[in-house]
This record gives structure tokens, sequence and C-alpha cells, in this order.
């Protein structure tokens, strides 16, 4: 972070500078707007369980640290998601394009799912946005570990691939999305990693839900568990959001389990048990 204000701060003195040369005089109000950077990234190398068939990605960096300065604006290339996630017939590690220092790695814990996400670094902006929305996994979460998926995000191959293998060997999930204009946009990102988390949840007997639930603790001492489901733009998001006012003389407060992807699994007593992502 040191290093990343020293960054910013060379930045704005060089703009102040070449104003005032320009000018003839330096400015008697400053606003100290972002300049130089919109994040920075710490790399370290983690010793995870590698299988022999993905010795590759052993030596690749992880993502240890991100630091954002909000608000974070992208200008990204697309703004639609228009394939879908197809099942692939082999697995995409074989079409993995190393190159030299091109790939670093955002450990993702998605609920229980640790999912290891490849960025190439032409998509250095979809891995700084996946931090707003999964949790960036710690290193004592990957030290020795093998994950329950892996992606490759941005892969140079010359196709436009969105796809999914199943390693049984391995036990492991493995999907590819292709390098192309259309990629760059998060909703491909969010969308290639669920579906990795969901194929492993439904791998456990889990039920993947796309859809939003709450809990709803009532006036009178009662917790409701509610949940919609429904395709996106349906309004299950909105309909939450309208509960509190509708019902504020039956509602005291509520909690948000899942807003957009979650499981429904059985617990060892036989009770329906919700978790989101």
């Amino acid at each position: 972070m040191n290093v990343d204000n020293q960054i910013n701060e060379v930045a704005r003195n060089f703009f102040r500078t070449v104003e005032a040369k320009i000018t003839g005089r330096a400015d008697n109000v400053y606003r100290q707007i972002q300049a130089g950077t919109n994040a920075s990234l710490l790399m370290q190398k983690y010793a995870w369980k590698c299988p022999k068939e993905y010795q590759e990605l052993a030596d690749i960096d992880f993502v240890h640290t991100i630091m954002v300065r909000t608000p974070l604006i992208i200008h990204t290339k697309s703004n639609k998601r228009t394939n879908t996630f197809a099942p692939s017939d082999h697995n995409p590690v074989l079409d993995f394009k190393k190159g030299d220092d091109d790939w670093f790695c955002f450990p993702a814990l998605v609920g229980e799912v640790l999912i290891f996400v490849y960025f190439h670094k032409d998509e250095m902006s979809s891995c700084v946005a996946t931090s707003g929305l999964f949790q960036l996994a710690r290193e004592e979460d990957c030290r020795g570990r093998k994950p329950d998926a892996i992606l490759f995000f941005g892969n140079p191959d010359g196709t436009k691939d969105t796809v999914y293998y199943h390693d049984t060997d391995n036990h492991m999930w493995i999907g590819k999305t292709s390098a192309s204009p259309e990629i760059d946009y998060f909703g491909y990102t969010k969308k290639t990693i669920l579906t990795l988390h969901n194929l492993a949840m439904i791998n456990r007997g889990w039920l993947p839900i796309h859809g939003a639930m709450v809990n709803l603790y009532l006036k009178d001492g009662r917790k409701k568990g509610l949940m919609f489901m429904g395709d996106s733009g349906a309004g299950k998001s909105e309909t939450i959001e309208a509960l509190s006012n509708l019902a504020s003389d039956q509602i005291d407060h509520q909690e948000t389990v899942f807003d957009d992807m979650g499981t429904i699994h059985m617990d060892e007593d036989g009770n329906l048990r919700a978790q989101g992502t």
C-alpha cells in the first residue's frame, strides 16, 4: 500500500507541475483525486497439493493481498453475457497456454468450495473485481491442499470456449474461458466461477439454487426462512428489499442468507439447511 501511495503521489505531482507551468501559477485549491492506479496486488508463492497433470501451475504466483481504490471504475469491452457453460470432451488443462509470467491465481472461497481461478494478465481487472464478490482465500486455506475446482480465465487458445470438465481421477472440476473481447465483462467471471461451484455441490449431493433467501425475525418471536427463485431480473432481490417496508408492523429485522446463488442440503438430523456463496 505504501508503494501504491507513492506511485499515486508521483502521478499527481507530475500533473500539477505540468498544470502550473502551463498556467503560470500553482493551484490554491487541491483535490486529492485518484491518480496512477485503481488497485494493487501483492503476489506470493503457495505450496499447494498439485497433481502431476497440473505441474505447469505449480510455480504460478497467488494473489495474497488486494488493495482497491474505491469507487473502482472499469471500462470493459462488453456489458452482456451470451455464452453458456458447456461440458468439454477433454480436460481444459490440455489447452492451457502458459507463456512467460502471463498468469496469476486468485484463490476463491465460494461457500465451502475452494476454487483456484487462474487469470491471464490481460484479465487483471476481472481479478480485482472478483475480490468484491468472492472471498479471497488465505495462504493457510490453500497450503498443502488440492482445490475443488480450477478455472482458466482468458486462455489465449484462439477459440471462444466456455467449458467445464470433471477430472474424476483427481476429484476436481476444471473450467476454461477462452480469451475474446466478449469475455471482458464481469458477468462471465462470476457465472463461470459459480458454475464450477454448483457442479461441485451437485457432486456432493447438494442442490444449487439461483435465487435469494432471507431469515425473517418476526416481532412475535418467531423466525421464518423465505426463499425466492426465478430468472435474472425477475425481482428476487427487490422483493426481499421490499419485505421490511411492506410488513414493518410484523417484521423486527431480517438477515440475508444469499442474494444470488446458494445451496440446499439435508443435515445429519434430516433438516433442510441453506447457505450462500
